[in-house]
């Protein structure tokens, strides 16, 4: 199953959206859900459980709910309201802030990762690419490959990497065990 980014969305009953990411929990490499911003100008992102994706292709995902299940899963962020420490706090409590601040956080457990595609991979000698797809295994829902696709209309190429070859997950940068000289050998021209 081929989950990328991008690709429209359809339920049951019609289109509801396209995906923008991928929840990943990483120490088993599961994909737990994708999120997809429904359609329209102010489309909200919400967090569609993998189990509920029947089928996949680079340009659609088809989805084992209707439109009205769509509009009742949960968002995949919130706004929060947070006060923060003044000086007051530690010296007069009447010093204290008391402006509270909106921060948007993502509803999705601590430790799972959500790839929305663009992150930069780094070879262990220097930057091969940006993350276009995850392959995940249709039965395990385990994610096997990450995809990049790289260069222009006339030289694009597509490098497909298995996840045992990421060292590292850090915000916007996945790093890799491997130099560009090992990965070379994975890409192949999309022309071909």
């Amino acid at each position: 199953m081929d989950v990328h980014i991008g690709a429209h969305v359809e339920a049951t009953d019609g289109r509801v959206g396209a995906v923008t990411r991928v929840v990943v929990e990483p120490e088993h490499q599961t994909v737990t859900h994708i999120v997809v911003r429904g359609s329209g100008v102010f489309g909200v992102e919400r967090l569609v459980a993998i189990e509920d994706v029947t089928d996949a292709t680079r340009e659609r995902l088809r989805l084992r709910i209707s439109q009205a299940d769509f509009g009742n899963l949960a968002p995949f962020d919130r706004t929060v309201e947070y006060t923060p420490p003044g000086v007051g706090d530690v010296f007069v409590d009447r010093i204290r802030g008391s402006e509270e601040v909106a921060l948007d956080q993502l509803d999705i457990a601590e430790d799972e990762i959500a790839v929305r595609g663009g992150e930069r991979v780094e070879a262990t000698d220097g930057t091969i690419g940006r993350v276009d797809d995850i392959i995940v295994d249709p039965k395990t829902r385990v994610a096997t490959h990450i995809v990049l696709r790289e260069g222009h209309l006339w030289h694009a190429r597509t490098v497909t990497i298995p996840v045992d070859a990421i060292e590292l997950v850090e915000r916007n940068v996945i790093h890799l065990k491997l130099s560009k000289a090992q990965v070379e050998p994975m890409a192949t021209r999309a022309d071909a």
